[in-house]
């Protein structure tokens, strides 16, 4: 087609109304307030805009070319894909609500999803296009709302106190259990009948009542007030009710929270006996004993208290516990709460630095539970015992255990240096082995423990050469047959070294074995598979390895990737595999290098 000279000229003044008329419905495509995608007939994603690749968290290019199906949670993936073969098919389905989408991050998105059918020029189905709409703000209200309804209702239902509502005639709207129990009426008996009609309350206690109704249509709260309840037998109980005026869907209603009192009454008098037994024991404990409140504030504390921190007692009943502590242990208390607060009693004991009036800490050990009164949480009493001199000592056997953890580690040096001194063309190598033993391990995520003890059977693995002649582990040539079986005693040897050595893993052991193979095939004991301690595979392989990428006066140095496809070649056959995948990994991903020359 021949351009005109007016359409040249739009062109050059930059006018094209087609490419902006489709810049424009592209931007209003991708940055559409919901998700917009296109599938083909096998359900793959051929368009997508920005909206939805925001929603799943990923970009568009990821989500291009995949089955829409990959994005659904994968329960719910084949009845979609059964819908689609008949939503493609020309079936009527219905709407798809409640869809679960898994986003790029892991997390979940509920969606309803829209769509309708593409079809081509000639009216053929070639794919459908959906818009998704994000409900999960939706679903999360409304999760939120039934499980605050749910736990409204267990909390009614199941309350210790008998609770009920009632207009302000006193004509019953709910009750729960406990109600039910206390007046010995079914739900059903008391429903819309008056506390007035049923004879709840008689006498001055019915007079108490109608004047509680009329306080409560005032907005009033009562309580706690002491009434005589008739029960539907005809007997009496003692309770203890509180009310409250609420509103239920616009009407204002009575909530009363009645408890039963009777047993405190009687209990009264072995109360009093049980408190005047407990003060004597708090009074005489030789531990420190001390009552706070749930913010820390002293209610009391007996006479060991007072002496350990060094205050009076009316001194201490104006500190807070916290008040009393190191800075940088103040998150404890806190912790230790919220453990009460949960069981009731702390399952295993604080310690605690607490400072004294004279400016001095103590160490002290605590162990907490919460004091109820009438049933209900009302303070903290614990028990503390002066655990400084403990501490000390504590502190001086750590000391201890480092001078003689260097001193080990010095021995273990030495040890190594002998083995150097005996074997200069191999100087280093035990070093060496160990740095690569080391990072083999911990990339295999082995305990900490573990570790080490490789590291330490490394460090003196080749201690047997000791017994081995200078002549020997010196020639630079190919050993005989009977210098060859002379040098593989140096295992078994440096065994007999150590194995009387107490340390704290079987280094012993893993020295012992660690020219041991995985087929069978190696020495001393000729061990296989899992007979051989994970850390001797592991020295196995860093062994073979170091030995390879180092000069030796019978052949020149080879290279790391000679080393890596030595073992590799041999994964599984005479080295342990996760061993060999973590050596590699080391040197191809983790750039690992020897730094000891």
């Amino acid at each position: 087609m021949i351009k005109t000279g007016s359409d040249v000229t739009a062109r050059k003044k930059g006018r094209d109304p087609l490419g902006e008329n489709e810049k424009r419905y592209r931007e209003l495509w991708d940055y559409a307030p919901f998700a917009n995608h296109l599938l083909d007939t096998k359900g793959i994603v051929v368009e997508v805009n920005q909206t939805e690749a925001d929603m799943l968290g990923y970009t568009k290019a990821e989500i291009l070319g995949k089955p829409i199906f990959e994005f659904i949670l994968p329960e719910q993936r084949i009845g979609d894909q059964e819908r689609f073969q008949q939503r493609i098919s020309g079936q009527r389905v219905p709407k798809v609500e409640n869809r679960i989408f898994v986003r790029k991050d892991g997390s979940k998105i509920f969606a309803d999803i829209f769509d309708v059918l593409e079809r081509d020029g000639q009216g053929k189905i070639i794919g459908v296009r959906a818009t998704m709409v994000d409900i999960t703000g939706r679903k999360q209200a409304e999760e939120k709302t039934k499980t605050s309804e749910k736990v409204f209702r267990m909390t009614f239902e199941h309350a210790p106190d008998a609770y009920f509502l009632c207009d302000l005639k006193g004509r019953f709207f709910d009750v729960n259990r406990m109600a039910q129990e206390m007046m010995g009426y079914e739900r059903e008996e008391l429903m819309g009948k008056s506390l007035l009609e049923l004879k709840i309350f008689s006498g001055d206690h019915l007079i108490k009542f109608i004047s509680i109704l009329a306080k409560n249509a005032l907005g009033k709260t009562t309580g706690p007030d002491e009434f005589i309840l008739q029960r539907k037998e005809g007997n009496h109980i003692p309770v203890e009710m509180r009310t409250h005026q609420v509103n239920i869907n616009n009407m204002p209603m009575l909530l009363g929270i009645a408890r039963d009192i009777s047993e405190r009454q009687r209990a009264q008098e072995v109360l009093q006996l049980s408190n005047e037994r407990y003060q004597a024991l708090f009074d005489r404990s030789l531990d420190c004993v001390y009552i706070h409140d749930f913010e820390g504030n002293f209610l009391d504390a007996n006479a060991a208290a007072m002496n350990l921190l060094g205050y009076e007692k009316a001194d201490i009943l104006r500190l807070n516990f916290a008040s009393l502590m190191a800075e940088d242990q103040l998150p404890l208390v806190g912790r230790a709460l919220e453990e009460l607060k949960e069981t009731g009693t702390q399952l295993s004991s604080s310690e605690f630095r607490l400072r004294r009036k004279d400016g001095l800490y103590v160490d002290v050990e605590t162990k907490a539970s919460i004091i109820c009164r009438d049933g209900r949480p009302y303070a903290v009493q614990g028990i503390g015992r002066d655990i400084t001199e403990r501490k000390r000592a504590q502190k001086q056997l750590e000391e201890s255990l480092e001078k003689l953890g260097r001193l080990l580690n010095g021995t273990i040096q030495a040890m190594a240096l002998m083995v150097e001194k005996r074997d200069p063309y191999t100087a280093g190598h035990q070093k060496r082995v160990s740095e690569l033993a080391l990072a083999m391990a911990a990339e295999m995520a082995l305990p900490s423990d573990q570790i080490e003890e490789i590291g330490i059977a490394a460090v003196i693995h080749d201690i047997g050469k000791i017994s081995i002649p200078s002549e020997v582990l010196c020639r630079p040539g190919r050993l005989e047959d009977c210098e060859l079986s002379l040098l593989k005693e140096h295992s078994k040897i440096g065994y007999e070294i150590l194995k009387e050595i107490e340390f704290l893993g079987p280094i012993a052991q893993i020295v012992y074995q660690h020219h041991e193979r995985i087929d069978g095939s190696g020495y001393p004991q000729g061990l296989a598979g899992e007979e051989i301690l994970m850390g001797a595979r592991i020295l196995g392989v860093a062994d073979v390895v170091e030995a390879m990428v180092s000069h030796r006066p019978h052949r020149p140095a080879h290279t790391i990737e000679k080393a890596l496809e030595e073992i590799s070649q041999n994964k599984g056959i005479r080295y342990d595999p996760a061993s060999v995948e973590a050596c590699i990994r080391l040197f191809t991903e983790r750039s690992f290098k020897f730094k000891i020359i």
